[in-house]
């Protein structure tokens, strides 16, 4: 009986690190596919990628990124700075969201100006 329940216990934990192994290998997957819909102006179904990866791992700074960077081409300046403003809380070090950051800033205010919606 002893020897059943730890070969029941020894397979559950296999399957269990199993499927962690699988959902990271697929977030890593949903984020290379984003990067590459980006690339290729696909900027909605690159944004849906990133979405998908936060939605299962709200501590990745790099698709808060990416979003910035897919908002910031479609011109949507405050969901841009919302997800930069995330990707700068949650990076190790601000080095590469500050620029896109300050994009975003940037790409709003000039809207802003431009329809001259400002106080």
């Amino acid at each position: 009986m002893n020897a059943r329940r730890l070969s029941v216990l020894m397979l559950a934990v296999f399957l269990v690190s199993g499927c962690a192994s699988l959902m990271v290998d697929t977030i890593e997957a949903l984020l290379k596919q984003g990067i590459e819909l980006f690339t290729a102006g696909k900027y909605d179904a690159a944004i849906a990628k990133f979405q998908e990866v936060v939605r299962r791992d709200p501590r990745s700074w790099n698709a808060y990124l990416y979003l910035a960077r897919s908002f910031i081409a479609k011109g949507s300046w405050a969901d841009a700075i919302t997800s930069g403003r995330k990707a700068l809380e949650l990076a190790p070090s601000g080095g590469e969201v500050v620029p896109v950051l300050a994009q975003a800033f940037m790409g709003a205010g000039l809207d802003a100006l431009g329809r001259r919606q400002f106080p």
